[in-house]
């Protein structure tokens, strides 16, 4: 015998990215330019709902460690990249973990920006500078340096959400 009830958790998960595509499509109407929208603001209002819906989640699930924000802190940026290159009519292509060559072991950054097949910029996306806080600039120059191996004008851009560490 089987229970037959509706779940409404799962109901929501299977329609997030539809929601994620009526959003992009109602920003993009509202702000025919993108100085009209306010991106940063955005931005946080994004993450503060899914850092508080993981606290309560955790909470609920009597959980130690909440699910990790990285993966939805780089899709926020990445939307928000995409939208802005929509509203300005750039003509770029907005990718992540998208290989900058054709080759084993190469770099797949969090987030880069295409013009056709001339990288012109990568976007490293960090929550927090984490056990690298004492040194992060000597990695960030490691990944600049592997970058300029593969595209000599292309820019590295680093975010980090937190400014707590």
């Amino acid at each position: 015998m089987s229970l037959k009830f509706e779940d409404e958790y799962a109901y929501t998960l299977d329609n997030l990215a539809s929601a994620l595509k009526r959003s992009y499509e109602q920003i993009k109407q509202t702000s025919t330019f993108s100085s009209e929208f306010d991106y940063s603001q955005a931005i946080a209002k994004r993450l503060r709902a899914f850092y508080c819906s993981q606290l309560e989640i955790k909470e609920f699930l009597k959980k130690e460690v909440a699910q990790a924000g990285s993966d939805f802190f780089v899709e926020t940026v990445l939307f928000f990249l995409k939208l802005f290159n929509d509203l300005e009519n750039l003509g770029l292509e907005i990718a992540s973990e998208r290989p900058l060559q054709r080759k084993r072991n190469t770099i797949r950054p969090d987030i880069s920006v295409w013009r056709g097949n001339e990288l012109l910029a990568i976007i490293e996306c960090k929550t927090q500078l984490g056990w690298h806080r004492q040194n992060w600039d000597e990695h960030f120059q490691y990944r600049e340096q592997k970058l300029k191996e593969v595209s000599e004008d292309a820019k590295i851009f680093l975010v980090v959400m937190t400014s707590c560490n």
